[in-house]
């Protein structure tokens, strides 16, 4: 986009700007940097360093510094105008949709999510921002801050728009609200909920606080008003409003003067009966949620559906539908033990709201509530929330939040320091929590507040795992150990993981290599027992971590999931706790060249660039907090238990048969690897496989070995009998300049340069990276060259597609040396369809003498040996041929790994001539 489409308020030069960034450590080629002034930084700082990253132009605050290397546009006040430059550069998205804001001290969370609920109801694609996210319902990623920052909020509104959102519902924060992070959005319907104590420690006074929520319905454009007739700023808010402004209003009073209000509520252990009136008609229902706040959201979802003119009937069914929003107020019941609720609640009047809640619906037994208070946030309240506790539940226990810099005990003496009365304390949450269950009866309530959602916890070294449910599912199995399944690579790391935290664990692997026993024990410093898979049972295990090899269909892991315990994988924690984007790669074949090729690319020009993943690097052992990007190689085996995983981009190279020992049918496994694509920001495709992707893919480039003109699209060009790639009609290099052969391999690099163009990283340095690489070991290495023959060690091949993509890539009569484990696959198939590029085949692997007679009319040579197939192939082979191991199955027939197969036939190509 033209540099002047962005900043019109005056004249600017004419100049192209790819992409818009206010953080300089994210600049890449051709952006236009905002350099913000902010209360501790001052963008103008870092402008050497955009323009080192490749800024093209930059806009920052008046006055602005004279500089040689770049244009820089002066604008007074930009923090306000930021939101407007970037709404521009991603096509105003938030005038494609209906745009619903709400703000509130609670509530917001709730509230966004039942309303998407309630329009999805009726099939109204809407979209969430908050702060559990944004996406649609059921697919959020990307959780941070309630209210983006203005730019990346743009960013998400366009993905949205792209997804074919005709709402979205997002949280304004009073922070966002301040900052000016929602300029630029076209806000239709905004929506209060309550203003009660909090963020006094940004604000300084109740005033302040509260007018800053009133911006919200100060803004241009607005068309409704949604607010809540009971709190006591109400009715300055609504006097303000301007006149073009409709006013909906709701209570939870029976007050005939607003338009929706409460008649009457029954609450229960499975929800609440209501009914409500809407401009004079009752709505009656029953619903699955739980305490007088959620009347609350209720009745603000009802105004909002009221004011977009919905009928009362409908509004009755949507209101039947709707279900706990995850953490806020969830309860969790089990057949002879204690209620347990677990909600977000992390300010005094959602703490007292939902302990009155919890005795609304539990009349019975003794009331325990288990919480602490985040670090590095407002102090004022933790004394509060300490009395509110003391004076509503039965017993307290003070515990940690999110410590985050601060010293987790004086958080907690902070808060004893409000409590009148006897109170426990624990600074370990998991230890806190499990003990609040051990010592509740099957008829007392245990409330776990303040994380809700939240599948980490932020401490002083950093982000950990960590999830209340999940420690609450282990606490009601009797408080046993997690196991670890497996004891490959995946399983050790998980042992590393565990033990750094001081968890105990048990083990189980039918059949574990005496180095992973070893490990094990130096790891926890003792013997560990490691028990066969079949005698996993849920009584005796909390939780699983379960190692990629180990399907989830096993019976022992499916007995356990159906029992309630929580199975974990790598990739999914990982994702949980990695700081920095996330670029991850799968396909059936070429994925580990690719995340090579990508680190790379990506390291020839970020510092701090992390390789991990299927490429023999467990994910858990390289969280790093100075990680600049983490570029992932994913197997389908991974992403079983990673489908919510979010990543800045996805790549899904191609997909052919694979894997069919372990999944149904061949679509079942290709779907496992498409769900990759529906958390990310942006993506990668092959162009055929766009066939079978969804329209969730944020913003796309493609590849292919044909072209098309659009910039984005990776491809391949012939001229005059020269191949070139090209990015749309822009000439990249000529397949000449290649260390890599094969079509193959070109669709590698293909891909792997729009995962660059993607990031925006400098095209000139990325080609002179795809130039200069040599490609991977095992993955048509070449070996030797005798005699004119060429010896390639292609061992990576495990399935019929990577081998049939080696011998096409060849030149000359392919000698083949195959075979292995087919993993029930059609490796007989795949054989007979190159068979006219073969000068001989050598059969290797436990399958050899049935796939032979398969393959009778080829005559193959039935190898006992690497060697013996080797000395046979090599006897075929004339100068100009190749002898080509690319086995097309796997390797734990006879050898550890495919590592293990390619080094037995290069110590066989060098036994040749010794």
């Amino acid at each position: 986009m033209m540099l002047s489409r962005i900043v019109t308020e005056q004249p600017v030069p004419d100049l192209e700007v790819a992409g818009i960034k206010d953080d300089s450590r994210y600049v890449t080629s051709g952006d236009l940097f905002l350099a913000l002034k902010g209360e501790t930084v001052d963008g103008r700082d870092y402008l050497h360093d955009a323009i080192r990253q490749g800024a093209v132009a930059a806009v920052c605050e008046a006055p602005a510094p004279v500089l040689t290397d770049i244009p820089v546009v002066p604008i007074e006040q930009l923090s306000a105008r930021a939101g407007v430059f970037a709404s521009r550069f991603y096509g105003e998205p938030s005038a494609q949709m209906k745009i619903v804001a709400v703000t509130g001290t609670n509530g917001k969370t709730s509230f966004t999510h039942l309303l998407a609920d309630a329009l999805s109801a009726r099939e109204v694609k809407c979209g969430i921002i908050g702060t559990m996210g944004h996406g649609r319902p059921g697919s959020l990623k990307q959780p941070g801050l309630t209210t983006p920052p203005a730019v990346d909020l743009q960013r998400r509104l366009r993905d949205l728009a792209n997804r074919g959102c005709e709402f979205t519902v997002l949280e304004a924060s009073s922070h966002g609200i301040v900052q000016h992070r929602l300029a630029g959005c076209h806000i239709n319907i905004a929506v209060l909920t309550n203003i009660t104590h909090d963020h006094l420690d940004y604000h300084r006074t109740m005033d302040a606080y509260r007018a800053a929520k009133g911006q919200l319905f100060q803004v241009s454009g607005l068309q409704t008003a949604v607010i809540n007739r009971d709190d006591e700023y109400a009715a300055e808010l609504i006097s303000k409003l301007a006149d073009s402004v409709e006013c909906v209003d709701f209570s939870m009073h029976n007050d005939s003067n607003a338009k929706v209000f409460l008649q009457s509520v029954s609450m229960h252990a499975h929800g609440m009966a209501l009914t409500l009136s809407c401009h004079g008609n009752a709505v009656q229902t029953e619903v699955a949620l739980f305490g007088s706040f959620n009347v609350q959201n209720i009745l603000a979802v009802t105004a909002t559906l009221v004011s977009l003119g919905w009928a009362t009937s409908d509004i009755e069914q949507a209101l039947a539908l709707l279900q706990p929003v995850a953490g806020r107020m969830e309860v969790i019941t089990r057949p002879g033990k204690p209620t347990i609720i677990v909600d977000y609640a992390h300010t005094p009047d959602a703490l007292e709201k939902t302990l009155k809640a919890a005795r609304e619906h539990f009349p019975e037994g003794r009331l325990t509530c288990v919480f602490g208070c985040g670090g590095d946030r407002d102090n004022t309240k933790r004394a509060v929330m300490g009395e509110i506790a003391s004076a509503l539940a039965d017993q307290v226990l003070v515990t940690s939040d999110n410590p985050r810099s601060e010293d987790p005990e004086k958080i907690i003496a902070d808060i004893t320091a409000g409590i009148s009365g006897e109170c426990a304390t624990e600074v370990d949450r998991e230890t806190a929590v499990r003990s609040a269950i051990a010592e509740a009866t099957e008829h007392d309530v245990v409330l776990v507040a303040g994380k809700g959602h939240e599948r980490y916890q932020e401490l002083s070294s950093g982000r950990i795992h960590y999830s209340d449910f999940e420690v609450i599912a282990a606490a009601l199995a009797g408080n046993e150990p997690a196991a670890i399944v497996g004891l490959g690579e995946t399983g050790l790391s998980y042992a590393r993981y565990l033990a750094s935290l001081n968890k105990t664990f048990v083990a189980y692997d039918d059949d574990p290599a005496d180095r992973a026993i070893s490990q094990l024990a130096k790891i926890v410093g003792e013997n560990v027992p490691v028990k066969p898979l079949e005698e996993l049972v849920a009584d005796e295990v909390s939780s699983v971590y379960l190692s990629p090899g180990v399907p989830l269909a096993h019976q022992s892991i499916t007995r356990v999931r159906e029992a309630g315990i929580a199975v974990h994988g790598d990739v999914a924690m990982f994702g949980e706790m990695a700081q920095a984007p996330v670029i991850a790669i799968t396909g059936t074949n070429g994925k580990t060249t690719v995340a090579h090729l990508v680190h790379a690319i990506l390291s020839d020009q970020k510092d701090h660039v992390v390789l991990a993943g299927n490429v023999g690097v467990p994910v858990l052992d390289v969280l790093d907090a100075r990680a600049s990007y983490y570029v992932l190689e994913i197997s389908s085996y991974q992403l079983e238990l990673a489908a919510a995983l979010s990543s800045e981009v996805a790549v899904v190279l191609n997909l052919s048969p694979d894997h069919l020992d372990r999944y149904p049918d061949v679509d079942a496994y290709y779907q496992t690897k498409l769900a990759l694509y529906e958390n990310a920001q942006t993506s990668v495709l092959n162009r055929q496989l766009i066939h079978r992707t969804s329209n969730n893919v944020g913003r796309v480039a493609t590849f292919g070995l044909d072209s098309k003109k659009e910039a984005g699209h990776f491809g391949l060009l012939e001229r005059q009998g020269e191949r070139f790639l090209v990015n749309g009609d822009e000439v990249l290099l000529s397949s000449s300049e290649l260390q890599l052969a094969g079509a193959h391999n070109i669709e590698n690099i293909l891909a792997s340069l729009a995962v660059g163009w993607l990031l925006g990283l400098n095209m000139k340095k990325m080609l002179a990276t795809v130039r200069s690489f040599p490609g991977l070991a095992h993955r048509g290495e070449l070996v030797a060259t005798v005699n004119g023959v060429s010896y390639i060690n292609d061992s990576k091949a495990t399935n019929p597609g990577a081998m049939t993509s080696a011998v096409l890539s060849r030149e000359g009569a392919v000698h083949l040396i195959a075979g292995g484990d087919a993993k029930g696959l059609d490796f007989v198939g795949a054989v007979r369809e190159i068979s006219g590029y073969l000068g001989s085949l050598a059969l290797i692997g436990e399958e050899r003498a049935r796939i032979s007679e398969q393959l009778s009319f080829l005559q193959p040579e039935v190898s006992e040996t690497m060697q013996a197939a080797v000395e046979f192939a090599a006897a075929q082979a004339k100068e100009g041929d190749v002898v080509l191991l690319s086995p097309g199955c796997a390797s734990f027939d006879q050898y550890d790994n495919y590592a293990a197969r390619g080094e037995a036939f290069r110590e066989a190509v060098g036994r040749l001539w010794s």
